[in-house]
């Protein structure tokens, strides 16, 4: 069974918008959850909502809560400034250290 969250573009995903604060890609935060990256998508999407193991996983890798997780909407509606928190939080001190960006590798025969 297939749940559809209501969010308006002004509701944009606490997850979402928490991984863009800490520079984390959809693919390393579901790397390190051990989930499918289409699955962070859906959740940011709101497609699908975390549940179980799953939303346990997130909770412990984000540091979010099961609200903002489980009723995005209404979890920005209530917490406007919720990032406020992380803003000078020294990485060290973050679940996630913003990611260094590698250098493309050159494709073998270029």
């Amino acid at each position: 069974m297939e749940v559809k969250i209501n969010m308006s573009p002004r509701h944009d995903s606490p997850l979402r918008r928490w991984r863009r604060q800490h520079d984390v890609t959809q693919a390393e935060l579901a790397r390190r959850c051990g989930m499918p990256v289409r699955t962070i998508s859906h959740y940011e999407q709101g497609v699908h909502t975390p549940r179980g193991e799953y939303l346990e996983r997130l909770i412990e890798q984000t540091g979010l809560s099961a609200d903002a997780l489980v009723r995005p909407g209404r979890f920005l509606e209530e917490n406007p400034g919720f990032l406020a928190k992380w803003a000078d939080v020294p990485t060290r001190g973050r679940p996630f250290a913003p990611r260094k960006r590698q250098p493309r590798k050159e494709r073998q025969g270029e």
